[in-house]
């Protein structure tokens, strides 16, 4: 298991515009004969103190509460970092894209920043937002070619979250959808 890994098992997040994530599997970054494969993280532009409060992990939705109180007062920005290492690179077996428990390591492959993430200042905290997100369909496999995910992880991943999707669906008596983006609530 990865060091980053690692080091969330047991660990709640406290906030999460001060939290950093990682892709713990890899995707692939571009076409041809320049394509890579990359692992992504979203780190706080903002490293404040993110000190629970001690009452706060008791409310079941803390982190939409702590995201609400933020989002009513400040925007949350991430840079979104990647790692990218050559897909014809084979040397190294822990840039391995099959072995999603290898970390890759940074002074291998380092991060680097290709944009800056910014949510704005909103009151996301609806009923009819909440139902709207309750009927949508996450998968990684929602992206165009060149970003999408490699690896037998990602592989299982498709198949798992199509299931789950359609069952939900199903259970729920809705009809699929996306968004388009211009949903008011």
């Amino acid at each position: 298991m990865t060091q980053n890994s690692l080091s969330y098992l047991g660990k709640k997040i406290e906030n999460q515009p001060y939290s950093r994530n990682w892709s713990m599997v890899p995707y692939q970054l571009g076409s041809g004969s320049n394509r890579r494969a990359m692992k992504y993280s979203a780190k706080p532009c903002n490293q404040l103190d993110n000190t629970p409060q001690a009452d706060q992990f008791q409310d079941p939705n803390y982190l939409r509460t702590a995201m609400k109180k933020h989002l009513d007062t400040d925007v949350a920005c991430f840079e979104f970092l990647i790692q990218a290492r050559d897909t014809r690179t084979t040397a190294s077996t822990a840039l391995s894209v099959e072995m999603a428990t290898n970390e890759w390591e940074e002074s291998e492959t380092p991060f680097f920043k290709v944009a800056t993430i910014t949510i704005p200042k909103q009151d996301f905290d609806k009923p009819e937002q909440h139902e709207f997100c309750e009927n949508l369909s996450y998968t990684p496999w929602h992206s165009v070619f060149e970003h999408r995910p490699l690896g037998g992880v990602n592989r299982i991943r498709k198949v798992v979250y199509m299931s789950t999707a359609n069952l939900r669906h199903s259970m729920n008596a809705i009809k699929p959808m996306e968004p388009t983006g211009n949903e008011v609530f």
